[in-house]
């Protein structure tokens, strides 16, 4: 959309050792970074859309640098300026994702206590204490970005084991050394909150497969999309058994359709969590071939 505020940042990765790196590390790297910068995005403003590009291989020891980029729309509370310092911030805040995940490994921090100016003080388990952006705060609380962050340094092993990992933002740098990248490749036991969302609408299923024992999951078409769903409408399913009306593939039934889904615990989808059923059965849509109904 032409319209969108657009802001970008940039940072570099940096990995010590040859300037050459394994394809297949060098994709699942920058995968993880991009995934990982998107979820510190919506952190930080549920309104944003965030992207990653790679602008550029660094020779010496291999450095990728990376150009983030927020995009939203503009509201009377928005501008330009606003979106620039709000991409600054999640850069900001991915960095201190890596500081976190260094100063706690796989462990549970000892405290968290606010700072002010949106900054908090997390205390390991030894006592010492790291002063980061409160953005950064969901590397405890997310089990993906915990991955995330574990998956990078694991790679920046895999590269060169006894290399460090560096990175690095337009006025500020943290460099992590062999032993850090071992305890941050480790990941924590964290127990997230999922949260359930359902919605009720009224829509037109395209029959693919029904159902022979009519109590389990039919396949239909929604929305050129194929998924799988229970008849909860217990009366027209006694029609259907009752053989007052004949239906099959290819016909189509207008229906009270409710959908439910996961959220975690940065109101992400969780994939794979969708789940269907068909409340009500308002109206049967029956297809021109008679020889595609389906005898019960």
């Amino acid at each position: 959309m032409d319209n969108l505020l657009k802001s970008n940042a940039a940072f570099c990765i940096r990995f010590s050792g040859e300037n050459e790196i394994d394809a297949s590390l060098l994709a699942k790297t920058i995968n993880d970074i991009a995934e990982l910068t998107k979820i510190a995005a919506k952190e930080e403003c549920h309104e944003v859309n965030a992207k990653l590009n790679v602008v550029v291989f660094e020779p010496g020891s291999f450095q990728i640098d990376f150009s983030a980029i927020v995009e939203m729309l503009p509201t009377l509370m928005t501008g330009v300026g606003i979106v620039a310092g709000l991409t600054l911030t999640v850069v900001k805040n991915v960095k201190g994702i890596f500081d976190i995940k260094k100063h706690i490994g796989d462990k549970k921090a000892k405290s968290i206590s606010d700072n002010g100016n949106d900054s908090i003080i997390v205390e390991n388990e030894n006592g010492d204490k790291l002063i980061a952006p409160k953005g950064s705060l969901v590397v405890i609380n997310n089990i993906k970005v915990d991955n995330l962050v574990a998956n990078v340094a694991t790679s920046a092993k895999a590269h060169n084991p006894e290399g460090t990992l560096t990175f690095s933002t337009e006025n500020e740098k943290s460099v992590f050394s062999p032993d850090d990248l071992i305890e941050m490749s480790k990941t924590q036991h964290i127990e997230e909150t999922i949260l359930c969302r359902k919605t009720q609408i009224e829509t037109i299923l395209k029959i693919k497969k029904p159902d022979i024992l009519l109590r389990t999951k039919w396949d239909f078409y929604y929305n050129d999309k194929l998924i799988s769903a229970k008849i909860d409408d217990d009366g027209w399913l006694e029609q259907l058994h009752n053989r007052e009306f004949k239906i099959g593939c290819g016909d189509s039934i207008k229906v009270i359709l409710e959908q439910s889904f996961d959220l975690d615990s940065t109101m992400s989808l969780v994939e794979g969590s969708e789940r269907y059923t068909v409340i009500k059965v308002i109206e049967n849509i029956e297809f021109e071939s008679e020889q595609m109904k389906f005898q019960y």
